[in-house]
């Protein structure tokens, strides 16, 4: 509804002063519908694959192109001004009756973030914030899916006496329903790429583990929602230790560990999902943390 009420708010501010060979484009978030201003548009030749101009959305996320040609076909894309990585684009053909085009993309609104669903944990769930964070990324790209599906994609490996247990880059290491479980980013990555085969949908999975800040930065300043792993509200971590299983190496991790979905960036702060509301995270510390942490993420998009 809410996107609905959007789209024919639009609509009609767009109908009321369109002029013969002159093309609306609204630029929508492509989940929520709500409007993003400040997006790089192109129109584009797509015959001549040539650029025929290039503006930037209005404040109501509206760009005007004239002189548009009938019966042509063209193509509107999106040109990050960060050169981001992340490019949408919309083929059409131009005819009489064409007032205005919808243009779904990536990129946020930046005083909201991306429309990823904030999800409450679980009563009984003590931990297993990375089994949440995954689950609201999946909803987020329409994919019907709960936290004990994510839960049971994922392979577990108990702790054995709360001194022997598996690797987190491996498994979910311990108990979900107890205050110590830990799970890193490839396990998560994997178990996306399953429940994403599973429900039909085409995805792109990324472990970007190791990320620098700047690729961090690059990654979600394009639209796409980063699972990243930092500490809770950010604090100092406190380590704790573990024997692997079967090993002689011994493991040791953030106690503090905490997955957060960084779901836009403004103002030198990262916007998050973290404990079932939206916070925002001063961006050295953030960065800062996220390296302590060994650059943990995981970056999904359609």
């Amino acid at each position: 509804m809410f996107k609905k009420s959007i789209f024919l708010c639009l609509l009609v501010m767009v109908l009321a002063g369109c002029s013969e060979r002159t093309l609306h484009v609204l630029t929508v978030e492509f989940t929520s519908g709500a409007v993003v201003p400040n997006v790089k548009v192109e129109l584009i030749d797509a015959k001549k694959e040539k650029v025929i101009a290039t503006k930037i959305s209005d404040d109501e996320g509206r760009v005007v192109f004239e002189g548009l040609k009938y019966n042509r076909e063209y193509i509107v894309s999106n040109v990050s001004m960060e050169e981001s990585v992340i490019v949408d684009s919309e083929r059409f053909t131009y005819e009489k009756d064409m007032t205005y085009l919808l243009f779904e993309t990536h990129f946020p609104n930046n005083l909201r973030g991306l429309a990823v669903p904030t999800l409450e944990q679980p009563e009984k769930m003590k931990s297993g914030e990375a089994v949440v964070a995954l689950t609201s990324v999946l909803q987020y790209y329409g994919i019907d899916v709960t936290v004990t599906d994510v839960l049971g994609a994922l392979p577990q490996q108990p702790f054995i006496d709360n001194v022997v247990g598996g690797n987190p880059n491996a498994a979910l290491v311990g108990d979900v329903y107890s205050d110590e479980s830990y799970v890193l980013a490839k396990p998560i990555a994997e178990a996306a790429v399953t429940l994403a085969k599973k429900h039909d949908v085409l995805l792109s999975v990324f472990d970007a583990t190791g990320s620098t800040h700047s690729e961090l930065l690059q990654i979600v300043k394009s639209g796409v929602p980063v699972i990243a792993w930092v500490t809770n509200d950010l604090a100092d971590p406190q380590t704790t230790v573990w024997q692997l299983q079967g090993q002689v190496e011994t493991f040791s991790i953030a106690r503090n560990m905490e997955s957060v979905v960084i779901i836009g960036h403004s103002r030198k702060q990262f916007h998050v999902i973290s404990d079932e509301t939206q916070k925002h995270y001063d961006e050295a510390l953030f960065l800062e943390r996220f390296t302590q942490l060994g650059a943990q993420a995981v970056v999904i998009r359609k």
